[in-house]
């Protein structure tokens, strides 16, 4: 479901039509990893992508110069609310009404774009260990030929690279509601480099997956284009690919709509993000979700779903990897 992940390129929706049957008529299972995931996802002491509450602090160490540079009082407001802060710094522009307006003075608006290139490049150093749950769970999937369906809302590259390291690369079908931070406009579609200010832009261009992390790296920091991801910012906002976005978000409904059983591995509910929850909301799948905290799902369940089918697992990845694969069909 999704974009199939290939070398240097992504089946698009023409290909999904050919492609349904033998994907999602299968195990009718699908598999949505969350933050908690990746961060969970490896033994103590390996280096993981943080939670949204490090966050900050790890880019602002990451990327001292962009970062590291924000002007007051953005640092106090991202380390307080990262989405608020970053929507925020989206919308701070000058007044074009005013008699002050100055068309080339800097603005908080023109940082969205390097910030989020920024962000790309730090999620694009986190590789899978060979003892990462995403290696054990994709061996699993190798081993079972299993055929439901896989979805992330991570900008990072774990899932996708234990799907290579692990062989199904191309027989798993992965969606990517929020984007990644590898999918990158293909070479020559766009003429120079466009200045992008604020959350509003959207450039559509041919996108391809780049696996070669060395190059993925080099284009981020040469061009102006930020790669075909979310900002993280409540609204979840796309600049680049934002059809193919909207495309993923409609696979993703889809694949809810026909799964028999949705596991949630590490997402926190987030109902603002309605191009998640109200298509689990309305879902007559069983819902199996884990999380260390399940107060806030058992809360929504009884609030939205009144079915009492669903699972919840308090615990991490790892405290529940077994009983995660069983409920997959993966023991």
């Amino acid at each position: 479901m999704g974009a199939r992940v290939r070398r240097g390129r992504l089946i698009g929706a023409g290909d999904e039509t050919r492609h349904r049957e033998s994907t999602m008529h299968s195990d009718r299972v699908l598999i949505l990893f969350g933050a908690g995931a990746s961060s969970g996802s490896e033994p103590p002491g390996i280096f993981v992508p943080p939670l949204g509450a490090h966050l900050f602090g790890k880019l602002v160490d990451f990327s001292p110069g962009v970062w590291g540079a924000l002007p007051d009082p953005y640092p106090l407001l991202f380390q307080k609310d990262f989405e608020e802060a970053f929507r925020k710094l989206g919308e701070d522009s000058p007044n074009p009404l005013s008699s002050a307006f100055n068309p080339t003075a800097p603005c908080p608006a023109q940082l969205t774009g390097p910030l989020l290139r920024k962000m790309a490049e730090y999620f694009l150093d986190f590789a899978p260990s060979g003892k990462s749950l995403y290696v054990r769970l994709m061996t699993r999937i190798k081993e079972k030929n299993w055929r439901g369906v896989l979805s992330t809302l991570n900008y990072d590259l774990l899932l996708p690279i234990a799907l290579e390291k692990c062989g199904s690369r191309e027989s798993l079908r992965v969606c990517f509601p929020h984007g990644c931070c590898a999918i990158l406009i293909k070479p020559g579609q766009l003429a120079g480099n466009p200045v992008l200010i604020g959350l509003g832009n959207r450039i559509d261009a041919e996108l391809i997956f780049e696996w070669d992390v060395t190059t993925a790296r080099q284009r981020l920091r040469d061009e102006t284009v930020p790669p075909a991801m979310c900002y993280f910012e409540p609204d979840k906002s796309v600049c680049t690919g934002h059809a193919f976005i909207k495309q993923q978000r409609s696979l993703f409904e889809q694949a809810v709509r026909e799964a028999k059983t949705v596991i949630l591995i590490g997402i926190q509910v987030r109902e603002r993000d309605g191009h998640i929850w109200d298509p689990l909301a309305a879902a007559n799948a069983k819902l199996v979700y884990c999380s260390p905290d399940v107060d806030k799902f058992a809360k929504w369940t009884c609030a939205k779903r009144f079915r009492g089918q669903d699972i919840a697992l308090s615990g991490t990845f790892a405290e529940r990897f077994d009983q995660i694969c069983k409920y997959a069909g993966l023991s």
